[in-house]
């Protein structure tokens, strides 16, 4: 019995692989965020208070969950496409904590957001040059290392 040919073309057409893609991102940054927003809210208000007014904590899992979900995929399809999935979600992850932090140590509140969402940005930025100097870096060594050859 023959086996059916192998076809070249993959399973999914482009645009369903792209859609696809960019909502597990949307879901992997909300839920992300939402942790990191539902943290945030406990350092802010801490234990005792995060018991009484469980709302504040509710609302940082939704403003991270929103944040997260609009910030990854723009920022996956724009600056993170070279940089391996887990270290980009780590390092922005790393990122946005440091920038909640820094927010709530100088102010509290809105000012944590906005620094957030500056950490996120911020370490993007940075994953994506160093991922452009690895590149440069391998390409320099493969063509120091295949220079004599035609």
């Amino acid at each position: 019995m023959d086996s059916p040919p192998l076809s070249a073309e993959p399973a999914l057409s482009r645009p369903v692989r792209i859609l696809v893609l960019t909502a597990a991102l949307a879901l992997m940054g909300g839920a992300i965020g939402a942790v990191l927003g539902a943290i945030m809210g406990l350092m802010a208000l801490g234990p005792m208070q995060a018991v009484l007014l469980p709302g504040s904590i509710w609302l940082g899992v939704y403003v991270g969950a929103i944040i997260g979900g609009i910030l990854a995929p723009l920022t996956g399809w724009l600056l993170l496409r070279e940089v391996p999935l887990g270290l980009a979600l780590g390092g922005t992850a790393l990122g946005t904590a440091g920038g909640a932090v820094i927010g709530l140590v100088t102010g509290g509140g809105g000012g944590s957001v906005m620094l957030a969402v500056c950490g996120f940005l911020g370490s993007a930025v940075l994953l994506r040059f160093r991922a452009a100097s690895r590149a440069r870096e391998r390409n320099v060594t493969l063509s120091t290392t295949y220079a004599g050859h035609p």
